[in-house]
């Protein structure tokens, strides 16, 4: 990488990488509920596009480029690029950054694409893998800290020229921090390349207690890769760790927050003994990387900390040594506030509870291996347009795949060789370039396959789906209306029918919201479409549940993830100092600590036709007691009139105050509303 001082200055405004995809989520600080979500349709780069423009304009194309008249990927036949060349993210075969820098790069048709390199020293994929401490192995993952008065701050996407400088920072303050690391990002080189700063800098991190952890080799999103891809991204960056520092990490956080059960992202990170690691204080450093913008992490940062108590609070925070802004701006002023608050800086593994020997595996045992291209099962390499379509359709024929789709996914996988359909799957309706089911920009965008579901980042972020069938799903003796608002394939209950909205959600609840009627809606077992959530029966504090929770998954039936005397709540919301209880629910995802409670009635109920109580007349006294811990609504027996971060109930069950917390669905027996 040439690091020049106009490099460095050209790097500022292309570096954005994004966090989320979890539908309902719970607020986390600097986003609202359906932030979350969106987040997952940016592009790591605002520059990507720019990049694109300019590979439409390459030079004239030479034959030894290879692929279909110099055409790559999905869209040109599955045309694969010649030994040495890149497939850009706009399907050109060519050479340098523009062509093969990860995360951009169409790995699978381009031989030399970033994503492709191999770290040298041998595989360390078959090393045993004991699971050590009470921390949870894969799974829905990690998003709060468990030790008041501490706060694990995190960075992602370095190594990166600011990163040294970050760490003198810590250095001044005595904190720690916990650096999860891509071994190949940003054009930048291998992160062991010995002719980088990067092992020095590693080395560095490792000798001054700071925390090293894995964000994979290349920054590929893993709900929309194979499971042999996932494995490569996590066992490429363990070889390259293992080169400079002789261990490789346990802990891991996905590139955009993507790691979905229905991919088998879960479990592959389970059985690879990593702690999928997410976080509840978002800095959203990575949407305000100009000096212009610098104020606003700051004051994100600063109201979630004079909104909480270093006595009972703790904090699991993100931000990005790639920005500029991030580490000689932001962390400054954090790490100042922190002190004067009265928190110490530490490692996420020190803010569980996790002693340093879990933190890491040794690489003893390796085994030589070697790296061999092998185009997709649908890819035709060094022929011309029309030999390309020719082999691809003689490929599928052979093989008994089919152009057209027979039916939709149970199970998420999609495309021609299954003859499976995306619409109508739960987790999203686009289908990858790889053949599963989803919603994010990698299943949605390059290599989209349009003839098995949607297309386009409209796709992945649109609110609702006025095209969907609003029809009630067909007549089967097995799916009866829902008696406790569950749905969908699991259980085979239907939606229509049910009081509270027929709308069956991606994570199988019904209702009549537009997280419920709209992406992600499954018309198999309710209606879906705009119309159907402001047609619904009004919905009742009393028995309404959120969209994204899952109704699967109880958080007793979790494993644990810290131990039974962990004086947490295993919500990722913030809990005041005062009501902050000693529990023994382990650490898990969001969904899985939405358990029962008792249902109190309101004291009102909406006569309107959406699952917002009426507005014409004033708002009832709020149901329940003061909320605890940030949740709120019928389900957990919890208003939000006096909580520090916002007054409004979302639909989701969520106090904050944001428009989504206060406008549609908001839940007014519960707090204030729009």
């Amino acid at each position: 990488m040439r690091f020049s001082k106009v490099l460095a200055a050209s790097l500022v405004v292309p570096l954005v990488t994004a966090h989320g995809g979890i539908p309902g989520m719970p607020k986390v600080f600097g986003l609202a509920p359906n932030d979350i979500a969106d987040l997952k349709s940016r592009n790591i780069f605002s520059g990507r596009n720019a990049r694109a423009v300019r590979s439409v304009h390459a030079p004239q194309l030479q034959g030894r480029q290879g692929g279909a008249n110099g055409r790559c990927g999905k869209n040109f036949g599955c045309a694969t690029c010649a030994e040495g060349y890149c497939c850009s993210s706009s399907g050109y075969c060519g050479q340098g950054q523009d062509y093969c820098q990860a995360p951009d790069s169409l790995f699978d048709y381009g031989p030399a694409a970033d994503a492709n390199k191999l770290p040298a020293g041998g595989t360390t994929r078959n090393i045993a893998r004991p699971k050590l401490g009470n921390v949870l192995y894969g799974g829905e993952g990690i998003y709060v800290c468990t030790k008041p008065g501490q706060i694990a701050m995190t960075y992602d996407d370095g190594p990166y020229i600011y990163t040294n400088e970050l760490l003198d920072l810590f250095a001044s303050y005595n904190f720690k921090a916990t650096f999860f690391m891509t071994g190949i990002n940003l054009y930048k080189k291998s992160i062991d390349d010995a002719s980088t700063p990067w092992p020095a800098v590693i080395r560095r991190m490792d000798a001054e207690g700071h925390q090293l952890a894995s964000h994979t080799w290349s920054h590929q999103d893993l709900s929309a890769i194979t499971k042999a891809q996932r494995y490569e991204q996590m066992v490429k960056l363990e070889m390259a760790m293992a080169n400079i520092v002789n261990k490789f990490p346990t802990y891991m956080r996905p590139p955009y927050s993507s790691c979905s059960a229905a991919s088998g992202c879960e479990q592959d990170m389970a059985d690879l003994g990593y702690h999928v690691s997410y976080f509840d204080l978002d800095t959203d450093d990575y949407n305000n990387i100009t000096p212009e913008k610098a104020q606003i992490p700051k004051d994100i940062v600063k109201k979630a900390l004079d909104g909480a108590n270093s006595a009972s609070d703790e904090f699991l925070a993100i931000g990005h040594d790639i920005h500029e802004q991030t580490v000689r701006n932001l962390t400054v002023y954090m790490l100042d506030l922190m002190v004067k608050k009265g928190y110490k800086g530490v490692t996420m593994g020190e803010c569980l509870g996790d002693p340093v020997a879990n933190w890491y595996r040794s690489p003893s045992g390796r085994v030589a291996t070697s790296s061999v291209f092998t185009p997709p099962a649908c890819a035709s390499t060094r022929a011309s347009s029309a030999s390309a379509t020719a082999a691809v359709s003689a490929s599928r024929t052979s093989s008994g795949a089919t152009s057209t789709p027979t039916g939709m996914s149970l199970d998420s996988s999609c495309g021609p060789t299954v003859g499976l359909t995306c619409l109508g799957f739960s987790e999203g309706e686009c289908c990858s370039q790889y053949g599963y089911c989803g919603s994010s920009v990698g299943h949605c965008g390059d290599g989209c396959q349009n003839g098995f579901g949607k297309c386009g980042v409209s796709s992945s972020i649109s609110p609702s789906q006025a095209s969907r069938s609003s029809a009630a799903p067909s007549s089967t003796p097995s799916r009866i209306t829902s008696p406790d608002a569950t749905c969908g394939e699991a259980n085979g209950y239907t939606c229509i029918g049910f009081a509270e909205g027929e709308c069956c959600s991606q994570s199988n609840w019904c209702g009549n919201t537009v997280d419920h009627c709209g992406n992600g809606c499954n018309p198999l077992f309710g209606k879906c479409g705009t119309g159907s959530s402001l047609s619904a029966p009004a919905a009742s504090p009393s028995s309404s549940k959120p969209a994204s929770a899952s109704p699967s998954k109880a958080a007793s039936s979790m494993p644990p993830v810290v131990s039974p005397s962990a004086t947490k709540s295993s919500s990722p919301a913030v809990v005041p100092s005062s009501t902050k209880a000693s529990s023994s629910t382990p650490v898990v995802a969001p969904s899985a600590s939405k358990s029962a409670s008792s249902t109190p009635k309101p004291t009102s109920s909406a006569a309107a036709t959406s699952s917002i109580p009426a507005s014409s007349s004033a708002a009832p006294k709020p149901t329940g007691s003061s909320t605890r811990d940030g949740t709120c609504g019928g389900r957990r027996g919890q208003h939000c009139l006096g909580y520090r971060f916002g007054e409004c109930c979302s639909s989701f069950g969520f106090c904050g105050g944001s428009s989504i917390s206060c406008g549609r669905g908001c839940q007014a027996g519960y707090g204030k509303c729009n």
